[in-house]
């Protein structure tokens, strides 16, 4: 057994003996009042320790929150609470690197991922113009093929018209009924001008549709606040601040402290001194994940009439055609409510009947 801990051993029995008998630790006499040291816990007479009369009344008034070592221990103690005062700095200055670090990494990506995005969005665009544009030269080239059939077709019939031969270019259809063969033949023309036709409303849809994804595309991350009241100030910064604290204390009310907004921008022209009209307030978030958990708990807002946010609606940012789409569901909705229907709402750009809940089951 090693001296340090011989040493060890000693230092418990003594503290031991101490505890039991309650002596004091440096006149080996009964301790009635007293301090207790927390390393060793042998009990001490205060003048066997220098421990002034005032001292020992703070120490026993605030036991619970002063520590206090003996003679022996102290010079241990010292040293310990020197090395954890080294550490606990040395921790600390280790999670300040680590929060720098994992923020310049946060930074990092966050770049790094709206530079592809841009790329990404570069090449799509290029990609698209070029599509357009062949698609453009395949029309001009149809319009213009189509246009001199025709017109052959119209050249050769007028001679035929005027040309003696007139009856040996006759054919006999069905039923006996007898036509121009340049008759037939702007028939089969004008069958295949319908077909380019066709050929170019598929053509023009296509487009369409992919100019609607494109729209959709750029929305994925944007959602439309309905009913926010509108910012008092003179110059824009001062509206802007304020709509930046409303949509806080919004997204604070929705449980959402965490998402980011990139922008927030009023849709439309400024009202004029004392109109009542209300602009939308177009919001463009980081994510499209974080818009979606916006938008599920948008609902949550009706119950908040004492912040004035009862009359506020947050709803996706819809394309032009969906907005149309919108209206006319809308439209049906209220004819339908006007004729007589009830329960009807709006899900997923279809109008269904409301399911009961379940507390008007059970008292049915």
């Amino acid at each position: 057994m090693s001296r340090g801990q011989l040493r060890e051993d000693k230092v418990k029995a003594e503290a031991a003996l101490g505890r039991k008998d309650g002596k004091c630790g440096t006149c080996v006499k009964l301790v009635e009042d007293g301090v207790q040291c927390e390393i060793c816990d042998q009990w001490f007479h205060p003048h066997c320790q220098g421990i002034s009369e005032s001292l020992y009344k703070m120490l026993v008034d605030y036991k619970d929150d002063i520590h206090w070592f003996c003679q022996g221990c102290r010079g241990g103690a010292e040293k310990l609470l020197l090395v954890m005062s080294k550490l606990q700095t040395k921790v600390d200055r280790l999670e300040d690197e680590l929060v720098r670090a994992t923020n310049e990494v946060k930074k990092d990506f966050s770049q790094k991922l709206k530079d592809l995005q841009s790329e990404l969005r570069k090449e799509i665009g290029k990609e698209w113009e070029q599509v357009q544009s062949t698609i453009k030269a395949s029309q001009s080239k149809m319009d213009t093929v189509v246009g001199e059939l025709h017109a052959k077709v119209v050249e050769f019939g007028d001679r035929l018209e005027q040309s003696d031969c007139k009856a040996d270019v006759q054919e006999v259809g069905d039923g006996g009924a007898k036509k121009l063969w340049s008759s037939v033949v702007e028939q089969k023309i004008l069958g295949v001008t319908e077909d380019v036709k066709a050929l170019k409303q598929t053509t023009v849809q296509i487009c369409q549709d992919r100019e609607e994804q494109c729209e959709i595309e750029k929305r994925k991350n944007c959602a439309v606040i309905q009913g926010l009241t509108e910012p008092i100030g003179d110059d824009a910064e001062t509206r802007k601040r304020q709509d930046k604290d409303r949509i806080t204390e919004i997204l604070h009310e929705l449980q959402c402290d965490d998402v980011s907004v990139n922008a927030a921008i009023r849709l439309g022209k400024l009202p004029a001194q004392g109109e009542a009209k209300i602009r939308p307030v177009k919001i463009i978030f980081s994510s499209e994940e974080q818009k979606e958990r916006v938008l599920s708990k948008a609902k949550n807002l009706k119950s908040k009439g004492s912040l004035g946010l009862d009359r506020v609606f947050i709803h996706q940012d819809l394309t032009p055609k969906q907005r149309m789409q919108r209206n006319l569901l809308v439209k049906e909705l209220k004819d339908r409510q006007a004729a007589g229907e009830q329960g009807l709402i709006i899900v997923n750009n279809k109008i269904v009947t409301r399911k009961p809940r379940l507390e008007s089951m059970e008292s049915a």
